[in-house]
């Protein structure tokens, strides 16, 4: 890809020449019709690590093959490829998940860890990063709704709105301003995370109620994430 990984702090060690193998997958070998590019990924990574639900694999996996929504699967060629590609999809995930628990205020999205050939190609990465975070949301956006009825929380998702170009027509902005406020993303996401903080503890709660004790924290966390209980709600 036309673009170098420049800093990646990833503590899964996940690496740039391993990301490089996932997009070319996606785009030129994987047989998809119209699957999420890398950026689509980390950005619909983002959400459902932030958002309000802990959802599986199977739940979202699909739309990552294919954004139409229409089912279709990648080609895998072997076992073995099948294997390094979803599993460097899932250190994606769990990287961005421990990163936001050990250092919220350090949440870079890719596109800010990325050398781009050109400008071009930087708000390009930007809009459909973002873009990936809304799909994030639409995946299950009725348990988005306490966010986006309230007119406060719900100006952070508006700002990755406009960066993805939802409100062109509407707002008037122009490229040029919605780039401008890619600034404002990061924070826009620690937010959205904070929003839910209380909604994910509560919903805990309620698990350690039925299962009777809180989980160790290397014990697998009882969410269902099959990530260990420090890593994930604990």
């Amino acid at each position: 890809m036309n673009k170098r990984i420049v800093d990646f702090n990833d503590p899964s060690g996940i690496s740039g020449r391993e990301l490089d193998e996932l997009e070319g997958f996606l785009l030129s070998s994987s047989g998809l019709k119209q699957p999420m590019n890398l950026e689509m990924v980390d950005g619909f990574l983002t959400a459902l690590s932030v958002g309000p639900d802990t959802l599986m694999p199977s739940d979202w996996l699909p739309l990552v093959w294919d954004t139409s929504e229409g089912g279709q699967s990648p080609q895998f060629h072997t076992p073995g490829q099948a294997s390094r590609i979803i599993g460097v999809i899932m250190r994606m995930m769990n990287s961005i998940v421990s990163n936001f628990e050990e250092c919220p205020d350090g949440f870079k999205p890719l596109p800010d860890m990325v050398e781009y050939e050109c400008d071009a190609e930087k708000r390009r990465a930007v809009r459909l990063w973002s873009v990936g975070f809304l799909m994030g949301i639409s995946i299950r956006e009725a348990s988005w709704e306490p966010l986006l009825s309230d007119n406060v929380a719900a100006d952070s998702t508006n700002v990755i709105s406009t960066v993805a170009g939802m409100f062109r027509d509407d707002l008037q902005t122009g490229e040029e301003k919605e780039y401008e406020l890619w600034n404002s993303v990061p924070e826009a996401v620690r937010k959205i995370r904070a929003f839910w903080m209380p909604y994910r503890r509560r919903a805990l709660d309620r698990l350690n109620g039925r299962a009777g004790r809180t989980p160790g924290r290397n014990e697998a966390c009882s969410c269902g994430s099959g990530k260990k209980y420090k890593r994930c709600c604990g």
